[in-house]
C-alpha cells in the first residue's frame, strides 16, 4: 500500500492536522481534528509512524477562514524526508496534491514544518551532538505552482587540534530566490530565479552555499 494512503483520505477532505516530533525525529503523537476521529486501519499504522510533522496553512491568506491547504512531512527513503502538499480548491473543482520525494535530507536530525506568512517552511536541525546545524527551506505558491523562495543553512565551526586557529562560531548562508540575492558568511552570492519545488534539489542550494 502506498505510504499515507489512509492519512491522505482522511486529512485532505476532513480536517487540519498537526504532528509533534519527539524522540529523535520519530513521531510519537499525531494530533488531528478533535471534533472528528480519524479512522485508522491496521494497515495504516506504518503510514502514521512515518509522519514527522503536519500542519494546515494558507498559501494565499485572503482565503483565511475557508478550507485550508495542508502539508505533511514524512520519513521517506532512508535518510530523506518526503513532502505532501494538499492544496484546497478555490474554484469549485478538485483540490491539487503535490508530492516531493526526498525534499530534504534528514542528516540524522529532527525535521519539522513551520508556517510563515503565506509560506511553508521545512526546518531540519541536528538532534544529537555537535557540530550543530540547521537548514530551512521556504516554499510559496505562485500561480498554482509551488516554488522554492528561500534556503538557509547554519553550521557550527568547532576547532579541533588540527585546526585550532579556526575561528569559533557559525558559518551561515541565506539564499533568497525571489530577489536573486544571497549572503554566504556575510558576503554577497548571486542566486538564480526561484525554481519549482518539483525541480529543486537540496544539492542545488547546498552547492551555492558551500561550493567545493
Amino acid at each position: 500500500m502506498p505510504i499515507l494512503t489512509g492519512i491522505v483520505s482522511e486529512l485532505r477532505p476532513r480536517c487540519a492536522a498537526s504532528a509533534i516530533i519527539a524522540r529523535r525525529a520519530r513521531v510519537v503523537a499525531l494530533v488531528a481534528c478533535a471534533t472528528w476521529p480519524l479512522r485508522v486501519h491496521a494497515d495504516d499504522s506504518q503510514g502514521f509512524e512515518r509522519v514527522v510533522s503536519a500542519t494546515p496553512l494558507y498559501f494565499d491568506e485572503k482565503f483565511a477562514g475557508t478550507d485550508p491547504d495542508r502539508a505533511v512531512l514524512v520519513n521517506g527513503a532512508p535518510g530523506a524526508y518526503d513532502l505532501y502538499l494538499f492544496l484546497a480548491d478555490r474554484t469549485g473543482g478538485a483540490g491539487t496534491t503535490i508530492v516531493k520525494k526526498g525534499v530534504m535530507l534528514t542528516m540524522d536530525g529532527q525535521g519539522a514544518l513551520r508556517v510563515a506568512r503565506g509560506a511553508l517552511q521545512i526546518i531540519v536541525r541536528n538532534a544529537g551532538a555537535a557540530p550543530m546545524f540547521s537548514e530551512t527551506l521556504t516554499i510559496v505558491l505562485r500561480d498554482g505552482q509551488a516554488l522554492v523562495s528561500a534556503y538557509s543553512s547554519r553550521m557550527s565551526r568547532l576547532p579541533s587540534p588540527l585546526d585550532a586557529d579556526q575561528q569559533r562560531g557559525f558559518q551561515s548562508c541565506d539564499l533568497d530566490y525571489l530577489t536573486g540575492r544571497g549572503l554566504r558568511d556575510g558576503k554577497p552570492v548571486a542566486v538564480p530565479p526561484a525554481p519549482r519545488l518539483l525541480d529543486w534539489t537540496q544539492d542545488t542550494s547546498s552547492s551555492l552555499c558551500w561550493p567545493g
